[in-house]
């Protein structure tokens, strides 16, 4: 695709300066609660800004096709930017993924289940894979790969704050494979912003989207990060499902972005803390 028709394609998805929103915090003891709204972007989740940047890379760098491991929603994300600039998409899932979200999956992209659980899939065990199913071409592996697309969130968050002279005393989010907690610790690092991350580690969770055996990201934090600046909450289901239920009318998500409003009632804050959630959205 020549350069222009790839501007076109991608400049039709309208990625990021998602809202911040007010809702009520009195319950928690708050004077407001505001909701960074990823939900807004394109797909639907704020994995739409590392999509877009991969499919920016793949086609300028003359990619054939991006592999990636996902449980769902970067899956999509992933395969419906990069279908728009005519690269393919191979999916590697959990063995017993849900169908339905299998299914919706296959739509732009080769879906490969596998026991996700028995060790560590490298990107050369990916790619033969990759080469067993017909796939032929320059791939990469873009299961961790442009991280540095999240840290706009935290960019148009003191943004918006600026304007009424505040900053975020916490910010509080859902934790999966953890890059997006990664990237609020690199933002915030020199600020006296906390990051408090909500995840689970029950396989069978509602939160189908936080669980992961296996995470290296969260390895290296916990090994050398300042556990000065994070919280880590392991959510029970019954928490998840209330902040669920509480927030999926106003806010469009999932059980797994609903995990960030545990937070809320785990940690005893100050009336006069700014908070801020970030709704991850759905996939």
């Amino acid at each position: 695709m020549k350069k222009h028709g790839l501007a076109e394609a991608l400049n039709r998805f309208r990625v990021g300066n998602t809202p911040l929103i007010d809702i009520k915090g009195i319950e928690f003891g708050l004077e407001g609660i505001l909701v960074k709204d990823e939900s807004k972007n394109p797909f639907g989740t704020f994995k739409d800004r590392k999509s877009k940047d991969v499919a920016q890379y793949a086609h300028d760098a003359g990619i054939d096709y991006v592999m990636a491991i996902t449980s769902g929603n970067y899956g999509y994300s992933l395969s419906n930017f990069l279908s728009s600039v005519g690269v393919k998409t191979l999916l590697f899932v959990p063995e017993d993924i849900n169908p339905a979200i299998a299914g919706r999956l296959r739509k732009k992209a080769e879906v490969i289940p596998l026991d996700l659980e028995s060790g560590e899939l490298t990107t050369e065990r990916m790619k033969s894979i990759a080469e067993t199913s017909g796939i032929e071409g320059k791939g990469i592996n873009a299961t961790n790969f442009y991280d540095d697309s999240y840290l706009d969130i935290f960019k148009e968050i003191k943004r918006e704050l600026d304007k009424n002279g505040k900053k975020p005393d916490y910010i509080a989010l859902p934790i999966g494979s953890g890059e997006l907690f990664a990237a609020a610790l690199r933002y915030y690092h020199l600020s006296d912003t906390k990051i408090i991350g909500v995840t689970t580690d029950f396989k069978g969770t509602i939160a189908a989207m936080l669980y992961a055996k296996y995470r290296p990201i969260m390895e290296k934090i916990t090994k050398h990060g300042n556990p000065e600046k994070y919280e880590i909450i392991k959510a029970s289901e019954i928490e998840i499902n209330n902040a669920y239920q509480k927030y999926k009318t106003g806010l469009n998500m999932e059980p797994s972005a609903a995990a960030a409003f545990v937070a809320l009632q785990r940690h005893n804050f100050k009336p006069s803390d700014v908070v801020v959630a970030v709704n991850t959205g759905k996939g």
